[in-house]
């Protein structure tokens, strides 16, 4: 055990070597969050992920969760996902998260499951209790085993700066791509139509979700967007491609949010192989030759009262001037898109080691 002096108090972290290893990948899991929605580990792969283990939900752990909404900010434009696991029912974690209007899920894994995956070992009381930040190459970068609850976001904040360049420089991008033309089902309807239009200067592609709260909280803003650049050539289109996300419900959201330009289905993944969208809001900027120009965020806040910088926006105009948007890539943040599960053969899962444990059912 390791301590590190944090400004002017101690932090305990447990750097992890011998059979675990720094490279130790992070056990799989899919549990289901305070609304049942199920959240798989493996679906963030690509950037930095932060398990907060706050055992049952009493007052000392809500002190600590309310610490680390103050700063969810900076946890966003960062690029780290931010998850609380504790140990209640989804009802009462219902209850805590929307009542406080957290930002962030609350995982329920009231086994304890989880938590004993991760090494967490029981404090003084016996609640399972601690911190893991897991990179974006999936594998384990670091463990606080004593948690500050009363300035958690601090605690927290810090440690997870280990994380946070390796993410950036690990993320595929995707400008200077050229996306190639398809077609996919309207949502609304479920009739094909083709993504792109002949003569459009620039085409903006937002990858949107039906359930994710932070996707969800941009709905207003997308819709305004329409008419700023009327009548300049742009073409926008919002983009469905969360695998858990079924077509009704799809349709349902697509209707309800009533978007002024056209929405498409891609559970399959065709437009994400592309492109490689992590999480919903993400936006790409095309120019009139479907060359991807700008990835990223839409601006710096899922609160509108708190935006100051307005990256789609600038991006716009830059390309419809017929120049390079002044930042082409900045990391966008939000619920990870989930993708089809691979099949048993599927090279790509981390190593046995890191088996998959499911405690939750679908939502």
């Amino acid at each position: 055990m390791l301590a590190v002096l944090v400004g002017l108090f101690a932090v305990w972290v447990v750097r992890l070597n011998g059979d675990g290893g720094r490279s130790r990948f992070a056990p799989l899991f899919s549990l289901p969050d305070q609304a049942g929605r199920v959240h798989r580990m493996e679906d963030y792969r690509g950037r930095p992920v932060v398990l907060l283990f706050f055992g049952p939900l009493d007052e000392a752990s809500k002190q600590g969760l309310l610490d680390v909404q103050k700063r969810m900010g900076e946890f966003d434009r960062t690029g780290i996902r931010m998850f609380g696991v504790g140990s209640d029912a989804q009802e009462p974690l219902r209850e805590f998260h929307d009542g406080k209007l957290l930002d962030f899920p609350l995982l329920s894994d009231p086994a304890g499951e989880v938590a004993r995956s991760y090494r967490l070992k029981p404090d003084g009381s016996g609640r399972l209790r601690g911190a893991v930040i897991v990179g974006a190459r999936g594998t384990i970068m670091e463990r606080i085993e004593r948690l500050q609850l009363e300035r958690l976001g601090e605690q927290v904040m810090t440690m997870a700066a280990c994380c946070m360049m390796p993410s950036r420089q690990s993320l595929v991008r995707a400008v200077g791509t050229k996306v190639a033309p398809l077609s996919l089902p309207d949502a609304a309807t479920g009739e094909p139509r083709p993504l792109f239009e002949d003569g459009s200067r620039a085409t903006l592609l937002l990858f949107i979700s039906a359930r994710c709260p932070c996707s969800k909280a941009y709905d207003t803003r997308m819709r305004e967007l329409p008419g700023l650049y009327a009548k300049q050539g742009l073409r926008i289109v919002g983009i469905y491609s969360a695998a858990d996300e079924p077509r009704d419900e799809v349709a349902a959201h697509s209707r309800s949010a009533a978007f002024p330009f056209p929405t498409f289905w891609d559970p399959a993944g065709k437009l994400l192989g592309q492109l490689h969208a992590i999480v919903t809001p993400e936006a790409f900027v095309l120019d009139r030759k479907r060359v991807v120009q700008y990835q990223g965020r839409v601006d710096d806040s899922r609160h509108p009262e708190e935006v100051r910088v307005h990256d789609v926006r600038n991006a716009l105009e830059a390309v419809l001037a017929g120049h390079h948007p002044p930042r082409p890539f900045v990391q966008a943040f939000g619920c990870a898109i989930v993708r089809a599960a691979p099949s048993p053969s599927s090279p790509s899962s981390p190593s046995s080691s890191s088996s998959p444990i499911n405690t939750g059912s679908g939502g």
